[in-house]
């Protein structure tokens, strides 16, 4: 009997521990990249092992390598999460663009292939700054002041979001 606790892990630091298990994952007889941390991985699929080295800055930059380490090379599918914030995201096998039809934010880029040693996958996620910004606002009915108004400002880089607001109960 396995023991499961499902109260802590999901707190806070707790989970952190559990976070390196999902960076790889197996996905239709294929490995699945979820997570972007430097890692290496050894995952077994189709009764072969492959080892996975991958090497990134992330999040503080989007540029990212993969390299493959096949027991010997054979097919198999290799999906890459493309983050639904990088809307111009650029994956390339071995110095070559993947198709672009199959890089799409927020969804997975698969590319199937014969993976042999050392081939590598280089990943670009523009980490463009911009601003965001929005207003939550509440109307007393019949008067002219607002109940409830807030100025939320915020920056982001890539994943990275840093925000603030402006609280102002009223209008005066």
């Amino acid at each position: 009997v396995a023991n499961f606790n499902d109260c802590c892990p999901s707190s806070g630091s707790l989970a952190l521990q559990e976070l390196s298990t999902f960076v790889y994952s197996i996905r239709e007889n294929g490995i699945a990249c979820n997570l972007f941390s430097d890692s290496e991985a050894n995952i077994e699929i189709q009764g072969k092992s492959v080892k996975l080295v991958q090497k990134t800055d992330y999040p503080f930059d989007g540029n990212i390598s993969i390299t493959l380490y096949p027991q010997r090379s054979f097919d198999f599918p290799l999906f890459i999460r493309i983050p639904d914030w990088s809307k111009s995201a650029i994956v390339k096998v071995n110095g070559k663009p993947v198709e672009s039809t199959s890089v799409n934010a927020g969804a997975f880029c698969c590319i199937n292939r014969k993976w042999k040693s050392k081939d590598i996958v280089e990943l670009e996620f523009p980490c463009e700054l911009k601003v965001v910004t929005k207003t939550e606002l509440i109307k007393a009915p019949q008067s002219t002041k607002d109940i409830y108004k807030v100025n939320w400002f915020a920056l982001t880089k890539g994943p990275l979001v840093y925000a603030m607001s402006d609280l102002i109960f009223g209008t005066e």
